[in-house]
């Protein structure tokens, strides 16, 4: 027993030391003499490599060797002086890179329809693979690639290469590309297939679809569909596939399957606003009611200053996204500054979303307030026809460096439509945003008001202009800036305009300092002295959207006092 108990710990000791001894001696390489694109490029090929033990190294070496070479003729190096030297178990390649061999003569052509593409003629005039450059075989492979993924994103479903050649003359220094790709010919859409679903569902389906039969298939067609179906919300799951199998005379049908979205969704929130402090939410939503696309949704809204109801029931006439009627009922009580204020409204709303590039809503609201403003009382009954406009362009959602957004609104009430006063209102802001030199952005924004009345104050609080807070007055409280009567409270006002000047730089990627000015004032005839606000940011590029958060000083007040404002949101 115990001769037993020696062979197995003798067994153990003599595994454990050659495991330790393995370990201890695989080979490790250091790359010396070469510039970082070409060190990198050796390492990554030598790292490839199975593990060798040091102490066989002079069975591997040629293999080594070989590596090093393939790794540098990757990039166009053929000749180069390698000197190794083993130092226990690390292999010590100092080498010096020699002359790089170059284009001479570059030959890439397209047979087939590609040859009328512009897609593809811009990724060929794109490419760095011309005459007199550095020979770079991944930049050849990743060519091939892009022309590969191209063909199947055009349509392009029979291309193949029909010849793809490096000749490398080392001794010349020179090498010759000849890449002819043949992409056959374009295919179009074929018919579109439906799964499962009733006929309704397939006719609110087509109003989503902005590509007809016999159009050029294009793959970015399908991804919109797919993203247009996904934000009606009415379904659970989509599937929109080519039937490469069933096409047919170079058409290609296109099939559409998707389950319907009929749950109750429930949601809370809570948020933070320096403008009205914590924010909680409750929303309540039926993405689809009937197979006419019929929608439902609520949501209750609660802060210090703000309480608020809605409830939105959507019909599509149209393109579910793009053209539908919105019937809103809505309750909101709020107690801000020198305002209180009980507000009830219904409205019908008639959406046409990118019209000539705006988005336009005709609507017909109705609203009872009673409210209280400084030392006013009073009650209002008030039915107001209006349109509202908006057009946005950007270059990106969540980090813009170009764009604009111009928005508008002309409202009125009249006596012989029920109301008790009569007015006409307009209001319109602008942003617009250039950047210079990729780190250098400025954002400009200005907003104007008026309404024509004789006497503001017979007017409910919520028609009034008020202004201030991290929208439109940096360092002063929300809606704190409007003209006040003699006991000091505010009025609200008949006209508002506000400009704003920002600048921004980033410092890190994703981060971007601020300094900005804004100038502002409400007034019913501006007489009343201009508020200025100006301060220093931060602004963070998150997946949700940029987080901003300022210290702005109202200049204009005695003492300039400061302000901190936190908000969320794209830039336009």
């Amino acid at each position: 027993m115990k001769t037993l108990f020696t062979s197995v710990i003798t067994v153990f000791l003599f595994l454990f030391l050659s495991v330790s001894s393995t370990q201890a001696g695989q080979l490790k390489y250091r790359v010396e003499g070469l510039d970082n694109d070409l060190e990198q490029n050796v390492r990554l090929f030598l790292e490839s490599l199975p593990d060798i033990e040091a102490r066989h190294y002079q069975s591997s070496r040629k293999k080594i060797i070989d590596t090093t070479h393939k790794a540098l003729q990757a990039l166009g190096y053929y000749q180069p002086d390698i000197q190794e030297q083993l130092k226990g178990d690390t292999l010590s390649l100092n080498m010096s890179s020699g002359n790089p061999v170059l284009l001479r003569d570059v030959s890439i052509q397209l047979l087939g329809d590609a040859r009328q593409s512009k897609a593809f003629k811009r990724l060929l005039s794109q490419t760095t693979l011309k005459k007199g450059a550095v020979l770079n075989q991944g930049k050849y492979e990743a060519l091939k690639g892009r022309l590969n993924s191209l063909s199947l994103t055009l349509g392009f479903f029979d291309a193949h290469v029909i010849r793809h050649t490096i000749k490398v003359y080392p001794e010349q220094q020179a090498a010759d590309i000849d890449l002819i790709l043949d992409s056959g010919v374009r295919y179009r859409v074929g018919d579109i297939q439906f799964g499962k679903m009733p006929d309704s569902i397939k006719k609110l389906i087509e109003k989503l679809i902005r590509f007809k039969p016999g159009s050029r298939y294009r793959l970015t067609k399908l991804n919109n569909l797919n993203r247009d179906l996904a934000a009606t919300g009415y379904f659970k799951s989509i599937s929109i596939e080519p039937l490469r199998d069933q096409s047919h005379n170079h058409h290609i049908p296109i099939k559409i399957d998707v389950t319907l979205n009929t749950d109750h969704e429930l949601e809370t929130g809570v948020g933070f606003s320096t403008n009205e402090g914590i924010r909680l939410s409750l929303s309540w939503d039926r993405p689809l009611i009937n197979d006419s696309g019929h929608s439902m949704s609520s949501e209750l809204f609660a802060s210090k200053p703000r309480i608020q109801l809605t409830g939105n029931y959507k019909i599509p006439y149209g393109n579910p996204l793009l053209e539908f009627y919105n019937l809103q009922l809505g309750y909101q009580y709020k107690e801000q500054e020198d305002t209180r204020s009980n507000l009830t409204t219904a409205s019908v709303h008639q959406w046409k979303k990118q019209l000539h590039g705006w988005d336009r809503d005709f609507f017909f609201r109705i609203q009872q307030e009673g409210f209280r403003q400084g030392q006013e009382r009073g009650n209002s009954f008030l039915t107001i026809p209006g349109v509202s406009l908006t057009r946005r362009k950007a270059n990106s959602t969540l980090e813009p460096s170009q764009g604009y957004l111009l928005m508008g609104k002309l409202e009125g009430a009249h006596k012989y439509l029920g109301s008790d006063q009569e007015f006409i209102k307009a209001w319109g802001r602008a942003k617009w945003l250039t950047t210079l030199n990729k780190r250098h952005r400025l954002l400009l924004r200005g907003e104007q008001g008026a309404i024509a009345i004789s006497d503001i104050t017979q007017l409910p609080p919520s028609i009034r202009f008020f202004t201030g807070g991290d929208q439109s007055i940096r360092g002063y409280d929300f809606e704190s800036i409007a003209p006040k009567n003699s006991a000091g409270k505010l009025v609200g006002g008949q006209y508002l305009t506000v400009f704003s000047t920002e600048y921004n730089y980033q410092f890190i990627k994703k981060w971007w300092a601020a300094a900005f000015i804004d100038h502002g004032t409400s007034t019913n005839d501006y007489s009343d002295s201009w508020k200025t606000g100006v301060g220093l940011g931060l602004r963070w590029v998150t997946p949700f959207g940029a987080v901003r958060a300022d210290v702005a000083f109202a200049v204009s007040d005695k003492g300039s006092p400061w302000r901190l404002h936190f908000t969320m949101g794209p830039e336009l």
